[in-house]
Parts: C-alpha cells; sequence; structure tokens
C-alpha cells in the first residue's frame, strides 16, 4: 500500500462557496496569528468547526508563520466521517452538504477512507488535492 496525492480542477460551481470560506478563513487565520492562545473552534463560530481545526493546526499553532498569503482550506478525513467516498468521487458535507465532488479516474484504487483533502486557489482557480492509501504497490 502506498500514500497518493492526486490533484484535480474543481467544477466551477464549487468556486462560489470556496470563496465565501475562503474570505472567512482569512478573517479567522489572521485572528487566530494574533490571539495564538484562542486555540479552539468556539473562537471562531463563523467557519465549520473541521475548517477551524485544519486552520488552527497549519497556522496558528505554527509559531513561525506570522502570515498567510496563499491560503490552504484543508478537511482531515477522520476515517470516512469527514470526507465521504462515493461512487465517482467524495463529499465533504462541512462544505458542500451531500454535493459529490467528481474525479473521473482515481489514479489508484482507494484502501480505506480518503485521509484528506486540500482546497486551493492558484491564479484564480480552484484545485483539491486528494490525499488517499492506494492498494497498488509502486
Amino acid at each position: 500500500m502506498s500514500l497518493v496525492i492526486q490533484k484535480v480542477k474543481l467544477d466551477p460551481r464549487f468556486w462560489p462557496r470556496l470563496e465565501e470560506l475562503s474570505a472567512k478563513a482569512h478573517r479567522g487565520v489572521r485572528r487566530m496569528l494574533r490571539n495564538r492562545a484562542q486555540d479552539s473552534t468556539r473562537h471562531y463560530p463563523e467557519l465549520p468547526s473541521v475548517l477551524a481545526k485544519a486552520l488552527i493546526r497549519k497556522y496558528q499553532r505554527n509559531w513561525e508563520c506570522r502570515k498567510v498569503t496563499k491560503l490552504i482550506l484543508a478537511v482531515c478525513g477522520d476515517k470516512g466521517r469527514q470526507i465521504k467516498l462515493v461512487e465517482g468521487g467524495f463529499r465533504v458535507a462541512a462544505f458542500f452538504r451531500k454535493t459529490v465532488i467528481e474525479v473521473s479516474c482515481w489514479l489508484h484504487p482507494i484502501e480505506g477512507p480518503i485521509r484528506n483533502v486540500e482546497f486551493l486557489c492558484r491564479q484564480g482557480e480552484w484545485f483539491v488535492h486528494i490525499c488517499y492509501v492506494s492498494k497498488c504497490e509502486r
């Protein structure tokens, strides 16, 4: 078994929701970096809890981080609870409810739940990095 990271360009219908979450996350991260003692999701009610947890882990607890320019919206798979693997793709209920993010072809067959996903905007387009364990040996 091996760990695979697959990069997929997102369908533009997901972009408005990600833009909204990104704006809220930028404001939240600025507060996180000013108030490092507030390391609980209850201090960031405007963000989905799973996103707040990831931002706290990625940015607030990193004492070398002073400013964030290219924000990454990450979600930990939490053994299939936060990211649901479905026919043809996966769902991130905290961000998109029951809407499926389609992945036309997986690089390798998936063994178990998706480990994590990261949504990022590059040059005005949104992408997702999907990290999962593959059945194939490399």
